[in-house]
């Protein structure tokens, strides 16, 4: 690509047009995106992730890995784009693609403290899905480290009303299933731990 294209598409990116922005960094690097500098990657996954092309980010992230190649910015971004495209709006995805999906979620960007895609998603399947067994529950729940919940209680919108801290929320769940499954040892256990 030329150098007064990529200047072009980086002056589109910082001024916020980043459909153009795309446009212009897709033209070179689709054709060859694996042997591609890895900023301008990293700058049109940008570009898709603040356009919401949360798939396009998914399919350069499948086509890299089929090389081998492995860019942790590109990982993050796609671990967003699943639960994105995925979970963000409560779509109701069967049992194995679920699992497939959030299987994926924490391989490419595990889990961390911080806002992460990994328990968000885990909690708007569970919380939103009544169909589901206790068991499988609680096989998504144990995917967490329940250290690395917030145990902030959230407030949303600068309102008064708290809500439940993630680490709450995991404890909740997971307890409810357990109970649900029978399993009253391991219940009492989560249940003293979340205190």
């Amino acid at each position: 690509m030329e150098h007064s294209a990529i200047q072009q598409a980086m002056t589109l990116k910082s001024q916020g047009k980043y459909h153009e922005a795309a446009h212009i960094l897709e033209q070179h690097l689709t054709s060859n995106i694996s042997g591609s500098d890895s900023f301008l990657i990293s700058s049109l996954v940008f570009c898709y992730g603040k356009t919401g092309m949360h798939q396009k980010i998914i399919d350069i992230s499948d086509a890299l890995r089929k090389d081998n190649i492995s860019i942790e910015q590109l990982n993050i971004a796609t671990a967003w784009a699943y639960y994105n495209l995925h979970f963000k709006d409560q779509k109701i995805l069967n049992p194995e693609k679920a699992i497939d999906m959030i299987e994926n979620i924490g391989k490419l960007f595990p889990q961390t403290k911080a806002l992460h895609p990994l328990p968000l998603a885990i909690f708007k399947y569970v919380s939103s899905n009544n169909v589901i067994t206790a068991a499988f529950k609680t096989q998504l729940l144990e995917l967490l480290k329940p250290e690395l919940l917030d145990s902030e209680p959230k407030q949303f919108n600068g309102k008064d009303q708290l809500f439940s801290s993630d680490r709450e929320v995991y404890y909740s769940h997971y307890s409810k299933a357990l109970l649900e499954l029978g399993n009253h040892a391991r219940c009492a256990e989560v249940c003293q731990k979340s205190i």
